[in-house]
């Protein structure tokens, strides 16, 4: 290895490092809270499980973070020297809080609908009970087929596809015989779950557990016409995005809206 070689891998490791604490800092700037489960950063700063928890060390030997729990499914914590370290970088560099790491904040999805367009009527009724019920911004939402929540005009579509399907905190697979029908459905399946990351399984249009075949039928399926399951798919979300759930009579209409719309297929 030459001196440039090492040289570029070190720069490469600082960059990463970078990231991730920029990544912890956007969150935190984000939700008022300094404690942040490490695989959302990890997510956020688009670095491997491996990468993000070399840069967590780093800082955490820093005393700019510290560990809320054990393993890397754990918490940790923004401390006070790396709140500072953050926003004196971000005042030298004369950018906002908004512009930082802009690979992982302004292009990063709450959430990616796997689905086909023959289900449209079901995917627009969840994109409204899922922004009543959790408080999502349209923008941060991408589906494809549903106007408001498409990809931007000039996007690279392949490129934006790939990273969304990768980095989207939550990734929902609507299930029925037409998405499953459809190379591109199956493809977004596949990169999900090659990612290594949890996809949300959800059978509707009469679709039958019996239809998935592995690695899919290794999910627990939920049911869109089950309120229960509906029920359970928002509060495992509000999770994952670390947003609470409003109360079950202000969305109910959607929820009900939803399972009728996911009883057959919407054309």
């Amino acid at each position: 290895m030459t001196s440039d070689d090492l040289n570029g891998r070190l720069k490469e490791r600082e960059e990463k490092r970078v990231k991730y604490l920029f990544a912890f800092y956007k969150i935190y700037d984000e939700t008022g809270k300094p404690w942040v489960s490490r695989p959302l950063i990890a997510e956020r700063s688009a670095l491997d499980p491996k990468e993000a928890m070399e840069a967590h060390d780093y800082w955490a030997g820093k005393n700019f973070i510290v560990a809320r729990g054990m393993g890397s499914q754990g918490a940790s914590e923004i401390l006070p020297a790396g709140i500072d370290a953050v926003e004196e970088e971000i005042r030298s560099r004369n950018i906002t809080a908004k512009e930082t790491n802009n690979e992982t904040s302004e292009n990063h999805y709450d959430i990616f609908i796997s689905h086909s367009s023959e289900d449209k009527s079901a995917v627009t009724a969840l994109i409204d009970l899922l922004r009543s019920s959790l408080n999502i911004k349209p923008e941060k939402i991408l589906c494809t087929s549903v106007d408001g929540h498409r990809l931007g005009i000039g996007t690279r579509t392949e490129d934006e596809l790939r990273n969304a399907i990768k980095t989207s905190t939550v990734f929902i697979g609507l299930l029925t015989e037409d998405s499953l029908a459809s190379i591109y459905v199956l493809f977004e399946l596949g990169a999900r779950w090659g990612a290594g990351r949890r996809l949300f399984v959800m059978l509707a249009a009469g679709a039958d557990p019996a239809i998935l075949k592995d690695p899919l039928k290794q999910y627990n399926a939920g049911n869109c016409v089950d309120s229960a399951s509906v029920h359970q798919l928002i509060f495992e979300i509000g999770k994952e995005l670390q947003k609470a759930p409003t109360n079950a009579a202000a969305y109910s209409r959607h929820l009900d809206a939803f399972i009728q719309a996911s009883k057959s297929k919407s054309g």
